[in-house]
């Protein structure tokens, strides 16, 4: 069944050749664009560890500034308290918010998120536009009442359902591999930011793989939405109140403008506005790698998308085609 559809699906685009040409130099361009976008910041200097001095010397210097801090410096000591207690040093990290730059040595870091975060947001238009080709369309040109009419109808929506959740699944996949070759040597880098009261350091390669994850559970999001939104007399007005409301909360989620590639840091008033504001708290919370927030928001998504399934298949089993 699900390998009919495959093939089915597959022989719809094709017969739509200019269409999907013109799509994917639009995604190809697009997502060149972002991996380039870098090359036109300047290079930073990355310091490094001057010769001859230990990590363990610095960190014991560390924890004598901390001793003489005397309660003043807070964010200061509770960066020197983070790397004693991680093990690591200033040497070892770069901030967050220069993700997007080139450092010398490392350029390839820049390219590499900047090219997922490019994914991040094309999720959305790309689950809506899977929910319209999909269900939408062929539904309104009567379609789908010709497919339902030679197998059973729950079995031709959890087929289609499929597809799709394996189709972001495995460009999602595709995406992560991309990201994590152009980052080359620079995968184990840490990057420093704020994390409630403290400061956490994250790896590259674990903020790659969570957007990653963040871009396929956003596709489906918005493809089940879109599916259930389907009630409504014009096709386009489902697809045009999500991409309003994402745009909105989004806009909402940073504390100040955006800038390309960093929208804030998980601590103070911050710290809701990335984790609790829907649709937008997927992209924004995945930029952190593995912190619970993140855990939290995907078995959030995980849940609407278990419950959003089957209420889509209990939807289109009954409405007239």
């Amino acid at each position: 069944m699900i390998k009919r559809l495959f093939r089915y699906e597959l022989r719809i685009l094709a017969s739509r050749k200019l269409l999907l040409i013109v799509g994917f130099l639009l995604l190809a361009t697009l997502f060149a664009l972002g991996a380039l976008a870098p090359l036109f910041s300047d290079v930073i200097a990355v310091e490094t560890r001057p010769t001859g001095v230990e990590r363990a010397d610095i960190l014991a210097q560390y924890q004598q500034m901390l001793d003489g801090y005397g309660g003043q410096n807070v964010k200061e000591a509770a960066v020197l308290s983070y790397f004693i207690r991680a093990g690591i040093d200033q040497y070892d990290c770069l901030p967050l918010k220069e993700i997007a730059l080139r450092h010398d040595g490392i350029e390839s870091i820049a390219s590499a998120y900047s090219f997922m975060e490019i994914g991040s947001f094309v999720a959305v238009p790309f689950g809506i536009l899977a929910g319209l080709m999909l269900f939408s369309v062929p539904r309104r040109n009567g379609y789908f009442a010709m497919e339902a009419s030679v197998t059973d109808r729950k079995r031709l929506i959890l087929g289609k359902l499929v597809v799709g959740g394996a189709t972001f699944s495995l460009i999602g996949v595709l995406f992560l591999a991309v990201s994590l070759v152009i980052s080359g040597n620079g995968l184990g880098q840490l990057f420093l930011f704020e994390y409630r009261n403290s400061f956490l350091a994250m790896a590259v390669w674990a903020i790659l793989l969570m957007k990653a994850v963040a871009f396929i559970l956003c596709s489906c999001f918005f493809f089940l939405v879109t599916i259930l939104l389907d009630f409504l007399p014009r096709v386009y007005i489902g697809p045009m109140v999500l991409g309003i409301l994402f745009l909105g909360f989004f806009l909402l989620s940073n504390e100040v403008a955006p800038k390309w590639c960093y929208y804030g840091e998980p601590t103070g008033s911050t710290y809701s506005r990335l984790f609790l504001l829907p649709l937008s708290n997927l992209i924004v919370g995945s930029n952190f790698g593995f912190i619970p927030e993140t855990a939290f928001i995907f078995v959030i998504y995980l849940t609407l998308l278990a419950g959003g399934g089957a209420l889509s298949v209990r939807y289109l089993s009954r409405i007239d085609l």
